[in-house]
């Protein structure tokens, strides 16, 4: 598998938040938005080659939080069944554009849409949605997630004032919305 990183910290979003977890980011994305923080992470070439084994061996926390880029855009099944052997729980974060592979078993699904493309969710399996305040996330979008969605986070893009002020217009419009920060840049560690 194309590997960008594989390290050890906490969860900073969702609901998730503080939990201690180890991730693996995947190379390769198939969306290409402004204010990505891990454009490292955008071509399928990116990173280093790490056998599936070795990235599992790397792991060292519960919880194994595959990433990326778009981990769907690789076979992500053997990792996962090596660390269900292992006893460990796999989540996924994916931006939705991509269907799970059949079979496969995934223990929690973050979906982070990307509206700016304009697409329409895929996943079979979704625990929580993430969405990210930019221009392009309007009222109608989010009213249509929380028909469909029990746990829908906003979360500020890139810490912006501006953002911040729309999360929180949108909750207390919409009080089942969540609000998300990115704590581990709050903290400063990865």
């Amino acid at each position: 598998m194309r590997v960008v990183e594989v390290f050890n910290s906490i969860q900073g979003e969702g609901a998730y938040t503080g939990h201690a977890a180890s991730f693996v980011r995947l190379a390769g994305c198939n969306l290409r938005c402004h204010w990505c923080d891990t454009k490292e992470s955008w071509e399928l070439s990116a990173g280093y080659e790490l056998e599936t084994i070795e990235i599992a061996n790397r792991c060292q926390r519960q919880i194994v939080i595959l990433t990326g880029g778009e981990p769907l855009l690789q076979d992500i099944s053997p990792l996962v069944s090596l660390l269900h052997d292992r006893g460990q729980q796999v989540h996924l974060e994916t931006n939705g554009t991509l269907p799970l592979p059949d079979g496969i078993n995934i223990d929690w699904v973050t979906v982070s849409p990307k509206f700016l493309s304009g697409y329409i969710l895929k996943p079979q399996k979704v625990d929580e949605v993430k969405l990210v305040m930019d221009n392009h996330l309007h009222e109608q979008l989010i009213a249509d997630l929380l028909m469909s969605y029990s746990l829908v986070y906003l979360q500020p893009e890139s810490m912006k004032p501006q953002s911040i002020n729309r999360c929180l217009e949108y909750i207390d419009k919409y009080p089942e919305l969540k609000l998300s920060l990115q704590i581990h840049k709050i903290l400063n560690i990865r």
